[in-house]
């Protein structure tokens, strides 16, 4: 996992701290392992690169790669909410949405959205606390004009009087449906009683409330105020010429005007004084599922950017593996998942652990939280192994020269904004590789993580009185937290269960290219299979995908299409331990239902594959599942079930259209059958499916051969345990529905939220 991303748990918000620690300089030795992989990953995907700053102070970085499609482009200015005066909250977030407007040069009404959607693209941008990131990419033929259109948008933006209203309502239609969902007003409740001094204590997206009274002066004067070139980072990747960009940016952007009175915004405050802590905040959502989060603070990732011991932190207390914590709590009933966050601000960021807990989980939160300090307990006794940081440093190096191609504008939209904090020459490293093993670090950051510096945050669906956040209407209250609860959880010791994660057996070696590429597909028959087979080496990374349909001839009852629902997600919990073993090197599983059976997708480097798919098809039969996990697992669903209508409406309508064209249950047939469903039911159901008839239909592509694809078919069967082949005629291959000439069917459906959401589906002669 690349560390921009980081961890992730049910919710993410950015927040910030206060903990001062000296920031770690790189040595030489590390300097020269950087080098090494930029020169290993231009050695497989070559590319050039130029870094320039403009006499205006802007900072740009041009890419050129010749396995971009299109051209991308991302510009990030030092400005966001931060920077929003009181009377006006929303303004640097409305600035966002007037620059797509028009410019001077360019008048016509949402031109630049035009000009990229006729030219093969898209545009984006977001505003964030301390910074507005605008993005697009467009065919590479016109990326020259381009760029003169949009840096237009931070030269002369008309700011048209005509569209002041319009733009408010289309900010007001954000506040709307971001209204719909907890995490926003949880995310607002948060910053309101945290430090008043703090930006993000006045954090907020803007309504029409907030943006009344607003004129083109007050816009005009925030604009000329906070939008200087030197605070902005451009990003151009593309397979043109550098030198032919480079005039480009240096003839366009170079008009944007500079600002000398103009800075990042850089104060330094604690966003959770320690005279506020330790605090309990219960708020009372619209979900009906019950979270809890405990939140820390903990220095910036700029003050130990090449150990990383934030990062190792966050892969111990989320790790899937046997006899870790989540291992332990899924066990016992008490959590559906865990999840770590960190984002970094600046000064300083938030470290938060996630938990979604059962019924039984929310009657035992005290217990939950005593669990976690007594892992806290054992990594503060061992420290970090060397072998856990070796993994982590491997892991890095997979990603930097064995990933897939990406999104080449979000991942424009990514480095503009790593600009605003990170030296160019080490951009692309510190997101990913991990130069140096801290112990010392680890631990100073461990040593954070007490219960007197801890905010608590946990649903509470009886709530009944509390304040009530202004802007999204959520009920919450805030608490001190009781001093024997906190005496036990500051006493926890090493919970005797838990142990550090084993060793994985998943870190591939050989990344040798096998055989010669097909120029197609090639079909290869046996009884009960069908293969389709590719040998493909394009990105020349030594993977194998693997799609596979196991199809029965079964006619199911309603109560077993429960059951198969069922019995896919008890899937994905016992093989969690198997996967997160090897997930961090490249390798996935997931089943899916497929109209008559089950989709199997595998994913992994070529070294390793076949141990991973034996494993993962090892545990189809569900014999590690728990009778615990079991009832945990039907309350998860049936509590997904009841908030479905929580959901953006596009959700739904989609979710609904493939409901209606499969022929599943409805929802509402769906709770009333898996209410009924018995822990030994779904056993006998995962054991009659396996061991009785199906057909395999198959597509292997990648670092793959003929041979080596039948082998791993043929060792799917063994591994689950069946002989009895159904005969291709038996099953439908392809799926599709077929409306009657001249007939058409609506279902609509009454949702919370006030957007609306539309699927079609047509149906044209005996072709889906």
């Amino acid at each position: 996992m690349m560390k921009y991303l980081r961890m992730t748990g049910w919710v993410v918000w950015a927040l910030c701290s206060s903990a001062s620690f000296a920031g770690e300089v790189i040595s030489a030795e590390e300097r020269a392992y950087f080098q090494n992989w930029i020169h290993q990953q231009d050695l497989k995907f070559p590319r050039l690169r130029r870094s320039l700053v403009l006499e205006n102070g802007l900072e740009a970085l041009l890419i050129q790669d010749p396995r971009a499609k299109k051209a991308s482009v991302a510009l990030d200015v030092g400005v966001g909410s931060a920077s929003d005066p009181l009377e006006h909250r929303g303004l640097a977030h409305y600035i966002e949405h007037m620059l797509f407007v028009s410019t001077l040069k360019y008048p016509e009404v949402n031109g630049f959205d035009k000009f990229t959607a006729d030219h093969n693209g898209q545009s984006n941008a977001f505003t964030d606390t301390y910074h507005t990131n605008y993005h697009f990419d467009v065919n590479a033929s016109v990326l020259g004009e381009a760029l003169d259109r949009f840096s237009q948008f931070f030269i002369s933006p008309s700011f048209d009087p005509t569209q002041l209203a319009k733009e408010v309502e289309a900010v007001d239609a954000e506040y709307q449906k971001n209204a719909q969902q907890d995490v926003w007003g949880l995310n607002h409740i948060l910053n309101s009683v945290a430090n008043p001094a703090h930006p993000k204590f006045q954090d907020f997206q803007g309504n029409k409330a907030t943006l009344s009274g607003l004129t083109q002066a007050d816009i005009r004067e925030f604009f000329q105020s906070y939008y200087s070139a030197h605070l902005m980072k451009l990003v151009v990747i593309a397979p043109n010429d550098l030198s032919e960009v480079e005039a480009w940016v240096r003839s366009h952007f170079a008009q944007i005007p500079r600002n000398s009175s103009a800075g990042a915004y850089a104060q330094k405050v604690s966003y959770l004084p320690s005279d506020r802590l330790p605090r309990l905040i219960r708020y009372q959502g619209s979900e009906s599922k019950q979270a809890m989060s405990l939140e820390f603070e903990v220095p910036p990732f700029e003050d130990f950017k090449y150990s990383s011991p934030d990062i190792l932190l966050g892969q111990l207390i989320a790790s899937d593996r046997k006899g870790m914590l989540q291992d332990s709590l899924t066990k016992k009933g008490w959590i559906f998942h865990l999840g770590t966050r960190q984002e970094d601000l600046g000064s300083s960021q938030l470290f938060g652990i996630d938990f979604e807990l059962t019924d039984l989980g929310l009657a035992h939160w005290k217990d939950v939280v005593l669990e976690f300090y007594q892992a806290i307990a054992l990594f503060r006794n061992v420290g970090i192994p060397q072998y856990i940081y070796d993994e982590l440093k491997f892991q890095g190096e997979l990603h930097f020269t064995n990933s897939s191609p990406r999104n080449d504008m979000d991942r424009a939209s990514v480095i503009a904004g790593r600009l605003q904090q990170w030296p160019s020459d080490e951009l692309e490293c510190l997101e990913s590789l991990t130069a140096r093993y801290s112990p010392a670090a680890f631990l100073s950051v461990v040593d954070l993580i007490r219960p007197e510096k801890m905010r608590v945050i946990i649903t509470d669906h009886q709530m009944r009185s509390g304040a009530k956040d202004p802007f999204y209407q959520v009920q919450y209250r805030e608490e001190s937290l009781d001093d024997p609860d906190l005496a036990r959880w500051l006493g926890a010791s090493p919970h005797p269960g838990h142990i550090f994660p084993v060793q994985s057996p998943y870190l591939p070696r050989d990344f040798i290219l096998r055989g010669i590429p097909d120029p197609g597909p090639v079909l290869l028959e046996s009884p009960g299979n069908r293969l389709w087979v590719q040998t493909d080496h394009e990105f020349g990374i030594p993977k194998v995908v693997l799609g596979m349909n196991a199809l029965s001839d079964r006619v199911l009852t309603p109560h077993e299409h429960a059951l198969r629902l069922l019995y896919s997600m008890a899937v994905d919990g016992v093989e969690r331990p198997v996967v997160s073993q090897a997930s961090a090197f490249g390798y996935d599983f997931g089943l899916d239902l497929s109209k008559s059976g089950f989709s199997v997708r595998v994913t992994g480097f070529s070294d390793g594959f076949e141990r991973f798919f034996k494993e993962t098809a090892s545990k189809l039969d569900l014999s590690d599942l728990s009778e615990a996990e079991f009832r945990a697992l039907k309350e998860e669903i049936l509590t997904d079930i009841q908030d479905e209508l929580t959901q953006e409406p596009y959700h739904i309508a989609s979710s609904r259209l493939r409901s209606l064209l499969g022929g599943s249950l409805t929802l509402e047939d769906l709770q009333l059958q898996l209410a009924s469903v018995s822990f030994d039911e779904l056993l006998a159901f995962a054991s009659e499916f396996w061991s009785g008839s199906f057909f395999v239909q198959s597509a292997m592509f990648g670092n793959v051969t003929h041979g080596d694809a039948l082998s791993l078919i043929n060792q799917f069967r063994a591994a689950v345990r069946n002989d009895r082949v159904l005969p291709m005629e038996k099953v439908a291959l392809e799926e599709f529905v077929a409306l009657n000439q001249k007939d058409s069917l609506v279902h609509e459906t009454r949702v919370k939220d006030l957007n609306h959401g539309v699927a079609h589906y047509f149906s044209f002669g005996k072709t889906t």
